[in-house]
């Protein structure tokens, strides 16, 4: 039906380059995605693209931006991580220049997109960042927002053993594990910034029971990692070789060391 509609766009306009005309190519990539086409949601995207920057002669413009927007999640779906993120960033340079600013929902939308990426891959410090801005934004503007929603529903998450457990149950890959651990990893950092030792204390033991399983899951790693440069400035130095331990190939004994560095005070 969209292929139809998109024919009688450019019946009626006698030409593809009208803003309807992308609009509905945007629209069906959209469809050809969520069908798992990648390439067909790719290649609709980039006519899109054409057709808003040769009907506005520039890319400066937040109809080009939305369809940067889509083309990096694209490009992420499909593996190609450093094209996503730098079409993401190039979408939210586009936005800032539209908007005059930063703070505007849309923008913050596409931050938080850019975040998740860097949460995926190792770059804790940057999706903190990120997410930080995003949501005061989202906050502060459209405060019902999907998106602070569906983080708000993850404010007290499950604690990772069952969750982990239930990984395992269903038989799920390890990478739809990892976010809750990118997640978890926020958590932490944020009870360790404030006055809640008892939350510390459970999730720095929810960590360490994850960690002690024999083969480690993608996002344990930098999970630990980041803890360790986060939370070390509190530790005593048998802590500190402790982190450093449970950071080896085997992991072992991660669970032991763990719940020593908290008697040790790390986590209270």
């Amino acid at each position: 039906r969209l292929e139809r509609s998109l024919a009688i766009d450019m019946d009626l306009h006698g030409t593809d380059k009208h803003p309807s005309v992308a609009a509905s190519l945007h629209e069906l990539a959209g469809v050809l995605q969520a069908q798992g086409d990648l390439g067909g949601a790719r290649a609709r995207l980039e006519r899109s693209l054409a057709i808003d920057m040769d009907l506005h002669g520039t890319d400066k413009h937040p109809d080009v931006a939305t369809t940067l927007d889509g083309l990096a999640n694209i490009a992420l779906a499909e593996g190609r991580v450093p094209e996503a993120i730098a079409t993401f960033e190039r979408c939210l340079s586009i936005r800032e220049q539209c908007f005059g600013t930063t703070d505007h929902y849309m923008y913050a939308e596409s931050e938080v997109s850019l975040a998740m990426v860097f949460l995926e891959h190792g770059r804790q410090e940057d999706a903190m960042s990120r997410l930080g801005h995003a949501f005061a934004v989202l906050r502060d503007h459209v405060p019902s927002h999907p998106i602070l929603k569906h983080f708000a529903s993850m404010a007290a998450p499950p604690s990772l053993t069952d969750a982990h457990a239930q990984w395992k149950q269903a038989g799920a890959s390890p990478e739809q594990f990892a976010p809750l651990l990118n997640f978890a990893c926020n958590l932490v950092v944020r009870a360790a910034r404030g006055d809640d030792p008892t939350q510390r204390r459970a999730l720095a033991r929810e960590l360490a029971l994850v960690a002690a399983e024999p083969e480690p899951l993608p996002g344990v790693r930098p999970f630990l990692s980041l803890l360790q440069h986060r939370l070390s400035g509190e530790a005593s130095p048998d802590a500190v070789t402790a982190w450093q331990d449970a950071l080896t190939p085997n992991f072992a004994g991660a669970l032991a060391k763990v719940e020593e560095l908290i008697a040790e005070g790390l986590a209270s």
